[in-house]
């Protein structure tokens, strides 16, 4: 299944990804940054970085781990773990938590 979200999903098909630092995408990119990350509203740099994947041969490199870590962090099991582990942290500090 793939993911529901613009980014994971252009990931998990392979595309490098060029992104502006806005919203979760640092995290989506993870700490490794497997992608080009610039400032919110430098077009120049969102130029600049389109074109770096484009010609780059580090290009495929990047978008096979993005894939990957796709695969690895966003799957379905490991998005129900995430949530249930949320879950179950807002009902330890007695945060009433409806039944699904």
């Amino acid at each position: 299944m793939a993911p529901r979200r613009p980014l994971p999903a252009a990931q998990a098909s392979g595309l490098p990804p060029v992104v502006t630092a806005v919203g979760g995408n640092r995290a989506v990119l993870g700490e490794q940054l497997a992608g080009q990350l610039v400032p919110a509203g430098d077009v120049e740099g969102l130029a600049a970085g389109i074109e770096k994947m484009l010609a780059g041969e580090a290009a495929a490199d990047i978008a096979s781990s993005c894939r990957l870590r796709v695969e690895r962090d966003f799957n379905l099991a490991t998005m129900v773990a995430a949530y249930e582990a949320v879950y179950e942290a807002l009902a330890s500090q007695g945060v009433a938590v409806a039944d699904p």
